[in-house]
């Protein structure tokens, strides 16, 4: 295939195929693909109320997706390996009901009303490419990344979780001071809790990141904070991540393979249910391909703190995955500070330091040691403070390394893949 044969719409939309650019759901309009000295495409009046950000699909195909008020086509404007693109989004307008804030706090509200989210899928993205792309709206938008590394490239991912206005905003600095490649989000997003913690205010502080590398959430607790914001914020938004449709999935970048999965549902704590049978078959997959797997969701399996959890089959059910499939690296929020244990050679990391109000990490060690003695003592480090975690592959080895927002690298380890 030609290399300029790189870019695609969703089927029902444009599409750019040797050299000749579609438009729009009635077939191919027929064209010269635009050069750098091309007029760009006029912008289009619209107002991009969130993102944009971009997912991965799979290795060299990414979704770049936003929100506007307006229900109109936006122009997107693509560059990479030296070629562009002027594609057109496909459009979805829903009515939403969820409302939170209130006028005065220093956040945008989240108004019901009607909003459309705009979607333009790239494929064909060669390893290690640039991907430019700009929003052509009367304000444009822009961002680049690096979707598609390679198994050998060294790749850099940013943990952060559970955030809660204002420090929400600092910790998103020192996640972007990481240059991350790649951004995990491991849920609770906002928090009805807080009257100036918004959706708006999430997509805003966390622009620099979104516009700089592919971003992923997992679905956490707060996600379901009223019947409504699960399904017409978290699913609009953040459905078809990954390869699935559902509220988990996995995405390959460079050596890794990541499990985002959803520990809310309950279906994750049943060895037989389909989201674990899709894991497990997700693991051997990623290791017999030479990857190494990571695995990801919300709510953890070892704490000291108010959330504990008396019942271990959540923790048996992943254990097991993790046992059998070589994981050695498990990642999850919810708790409002940090923890790591080491479980049989398994790392597992807390971090819920994304903002939300930090409390006592010791408050149920009493508890815990009554239930099952001993397990106390496999927790290694514990902070309450805000931060994130980075996690540097290089070369088959992974640095994992805990900043809070002081600036102190408090945690670190590594491990070799193989």
């Amino acid at each position: 295939m030609n290399r300029r044969a790189f870019l695609r719409l969703s089927a029902s939309a444009a599409v750019l195929s040797t050299g000749l650019i579609g438009c729009g759901k009635n077939g191919p309009a027929g064209g010269i693909s635009p050069s750098d000295s091309d007029p760009l495409p006029d912008p289009v009046d619209a107002t991009v109320t969130k993102g944009p950000w971009l997912t991965i699909l799979a290795p060299g195909t990414v979704r770049l997706r936003f929100e506007t008020l307006e229900d109109v086509p936006v122009p997107v404007v693509v560059h990479t390996d030296g070629f562009r693109a002027d594609l057109v989004t496909e459009s979805t307008t829903a009515t939403v009901t969820w409302a939170w804030g209130w006028a005065q706090a220093p956040t945008i509200e989240d108004l019901p009303g009607a909003y459309t989210v705009h979607d333009v899928i790239i494929e064909g993205i060669a390893p290690g490419a640039t991907l430019e792309w700009e929003i052509r709206t009367t304000t444009p938008v822009s961002g680049s990344a690096h979707p598609n590394p390679l198994p050998s490239h060294s790749v850099t991912l940013a943990w952060v979780a559970d955030t809660m206005y204002p420090t929400s905003e600092t910790v998103a600095e020192l996640a972007t001071a990481m240059v991350p490649d790649l951004v995990l989000h491991g849920g609770d997003m906002q928090y009805q809790s807080n009257p100036a913690d918004t959706w708006n205010s999430f997509f805003g502080f966390m622009q620099p990141l979104m516009r700089s590398a592919p971003f992923h959430a997992c679905i956490g607790n707060h996600e379901f904070d009223a019947p409504e914001e699960a399904t017409e914020l978290y699913d609009r938004l953040f459905s078809g991540q990954g390869d699935t449709d559902a509220r988990w999935h996995a995405v390959t970048y460079g050596p890794v393979h990541i499990l985002m999965l959803d520990s809310e549902s309950g279906d994750l704590a049943d060895v037989g249910s389909e989201q674990v049978a899709w894991a497990d078959a997700e693991l051997a997959a990623a290791v017999s391909s030479g990857l190494i797997p990571i695995v990801a969701f919300h709510r953890p399996t070892y704490s000291l703190s108010k959330h504990w959890r008396s019942d271990t089959t959540l923790r048996e059910s992943v254990h097991a995955l993790a046992i059998r499939h070589g994981v050695k690296l498990v990642l999850c929020g919810h708790v409002h500070g940090y923890e790591r244990f080491v479980v049989d050679g398994i790392q597992y990391v807390t971090d819920g330091g994304g903002g939300a109000l930090t409390y006592d990490l010791d408050e149920k060690r009493d508890e815990v040691e009554a239930a099952r003695p001993g397990e106390s003592e496999l927790r290694v480090m514990a902070e309450r403070t805000y931060g994130c975690t980075e996690i540097v592959v290089d070369e088959g080895t992974v640095w994992v390394t805990r900043t809070n927002v002081d600036g102190e690298q408090t945690d670190g380890f590594s491990f070799r893949a193989d």
